[in-house]
């Protein structure tokens, strides 16, 4: 305002925190008053709507409900990092697929699916007390188990 020698900043942050069972609603309202390139106010109110402790409010910031929103965004930049490696991981996989030969891919599928022959007896023997359980009247969605078995 004024050419830059009053100037106001407002701002608001805003959270739904759950904490099992409770939820919160919290909010953060921000103003800082500049006259002549000077802070001549800057302050912060804050509420919160918890099913737990009802309203609150105060100057400043919560401490507590601040930490949670920290260690929220900790846990999901945490997240976000494991998912990037993971996706850096199949990418190195899929080139590492691209130079095999031929031979070397048929060799490598065989491998993985390769039956083991304890766990082809086992299912054999599920199948067959299933279908001895059920006789004719196996149901539809046994069939399709078995089919993808």
């Amino acid at each position: 305002m004024l050419g830059g020698l009053i100037g106001a900043e407002i701002s608001l942050e805003g959270a739904l925190i759950h904490t099992s069972p409770d939820f919160i609603i919290y909010t953060v309202g921000g103003l800082k008053v500049e006259i002549c390139w000077v802070t001549v106010f800057k302050g912060s109110v804050w509420v919160a709507l918890s099913t737990e402790d009802g309203i609150d409010g105060g100057t400043g910031r919560n401490s507590r409900y601040d930490e949670l929103i920290n260690e929220a965004r900790d846990t999901a930049n945490e997240m976000e990092d494991e998912k990037n490696k993971v996706e850096q991981e199949m990418e190195e996989a899929k080139r590492a697929y691209d130079k095999l030969s031929d031979e070397q891919r048929r060799i490598a599928g065989n491998t993985v699916i390769q039956p083991d022959e304890e766990k082809a007896r086992l299912v054999s023997f599920l199948y067959n007390t299933d279908m001895g359980r059920f006789g004719a009247r196996i149901p539809d969605v046994l069939k399709t188990i078995w089919s993808q078995v």
